[in-house]
């Protein structure tokens, strides 16, 4: 069973266990890259719907983060969590296989909503 992250522009399919990695990591990174005030609130919002993830969701981007100024804080984040995994600063240090991969990914949605940044909202 897969998941993905996307917009109307395009989708980046994952494992459920990718998928869950990536929203956790996300998470630890958007936390880090809180600047002002409505960037916690963009992190909080995001983490009300973390705790709904189940097997096979997918991340209407767009829907998800609905004003240009959350979608670019978000294309930041996942731009961050791509430099990390990249680093090997986040998860399993063990075990660094999969990383690449899943830095791909990140860099691959960040582009994603960079593009919806870009598009009118709404």
């Amino acid at each position: 069973m897969s998941a993905s992250f996307f917009t109307s522009s395009g989708s980046v399919v994952v494992s459920n266990k990718r998928s869950a990695a990536l929203a956790e990591f996300a998470l630890v990174c958007a936390r880090r890259c809180i600047k002002e005030h409505e960037h916690t609130l963009f992190v909080s919002k995001f983490e009300s719907e973390s705790s709904s993830i189940f097997p096979g969701y997918d991340f209407d981007l767009e829907e998800l983060f609905s004003t240009r100024e959350e979608r670019q804080f978000w294309s930041d984040v996942f731009a961050t969590l791509a430099f990390d995994l990249d680093a090997g600063t986040l998860g399993n240090q063990e075990d660094r296989t999969w990383a690449p991969s899943a830095a791909s990914d990140a860099r691959r949605i960040s582009g994603l909503l960079a593009a919806a940044a870009l598009r009118p909202c709404g």
